[in-house]
């Protein structure tokens, strides 16, 4: 098979080119520079997508995108012009190059999307059939990207991910990892929650395995099998770094007290970031591997995080 990946050589299409090549698959890369070919047997850059010949490809992987910015300086026009506006442009090149053919099966079309096209925030488990409601220009603009490639390209799977770890990917657990190398005990221990990550082992596994097999298209929900709490999460990094970390479980009234001071006088920890922090986010992966046919995922959710958290150089 041969595979256009966009977004190639970010963080996801680094390691989802290593994962196909190891396959037998031959890789295009489409970033927004040019960089050496590494596992693409060839690269374009965006300006140069029409030299693409798209007749010859199989599958289109369109990882392509603004990430959520957590420092809130993005404008609202940058995440439409990249989240939506990309997709728009590989989808549409993509079409007219068959028009202009005939006798050839369309390539599969895999979209990278994320939880957050549904929700920033939600209570109870997650799945397919959940409204979605996005309140941030984050999440607008990738629903937005899927709306246009399902009106526009029926055979297409849509994939909402939510956060993506794996080695070389620090800044996912750029807080957790800073405050669990100073020593400080954890004062939020008092709030028990739930949230789902997704080793990058087990997305490029589902995404071989769609691009493979062909399953039914559609909305797909991807996460590991099992969510991990804050608190656990805090004793893995401690455990990597043969620590003994201590965690505290203060009031959770005086906690949010101190929060909302944090939001008027700017402390590091205010509403948003306790929010971060303790809130709950669990997504069902169950649609998706009943597609791909299998029980669970290969990497189990605390394997993939030490995983991660070993590549920290800790």
């Amino acid at each position: 098979m041969t595979i256009l990946i966009t977004g190639a050589y970010g963080f996801i299409g680094s390691n989802l080119a290593r994962w196909l090549k190891s396959k037998g698959m031959e890789l295009i890369g489409l970033d927004v520079t040019r960089k050496e070919l590494g596992d693409f047997k060839e690269r374009y850059t965006w300006e140069e997508i029409n030299k693409i010949d798209f007749c010859n490809i199989d599958a289109v992987i369109h990882l392509a995108g603004k990430a959520h910015d957590l420092k809130g300086v993005s404008q609202d026009r940058e995440y439409r012009e990249v989240n939506y506006g990309l997709t728009k442009q590989i989808l549409d090149t993509l079409n007219l190059k068959f028009k202009m053919t005939s006798g050839r099966v369309m390539p599969a079309f895999v979209l990278m999307s994320s939880v957050k096209a549904c929700a920033d925030s939600f209570v109870g488990v997650m799945n397919e059939e959940t409204p979605p409601h996005p309140t941030t220009a984050y999440g607008k603009s990738k629903l937005m990207a899927e709306e246009y490639v399902r009106r526009n390209y029926p055979a297409a799977y849509m994939l909402r991910s939510c956060m993506v770890h794996g080695p070389g990917n620090k800044g996912n657990f750029n807080l957790l990892f800073a405050l669990s190398r100073t020593g400080l005990p954890w004062p939020l221990g008092a709030f028990e929650n739930a949230r789902s990550f997704v080793s990058v082992k087990n997305l490029c596994f589902a995404i071989e395995r769609i691009v493979s097999a062909r399953p039914s298209p559609g909305l797909y929900l991807i996460a590991d099998d099992l969510p991990i709490s804050t608190n656990r999460l805090l004793r893995l990094l401690w455990q990597a770094q043969e620590k003994r970390g201590i965690i505290l479980r203060l009031p959770k009234g005086l906690v949010r007290a101190f929060a909302k001071a944090g939001d008027i006088i700017g402390l590091p920890l205010n509403s948003e970031r306790l929010g971060k922090l303790t809130d709950s986010f669990v997504v069902s992966n169950q649609k998706i591997k009943t597609a791909l046919g299998v029980d669970q995922f290969p990497i189990t959710a605390e394997d993939g995080l030490v995983d991660t958290i070993q590549s920290l150089n800790i």
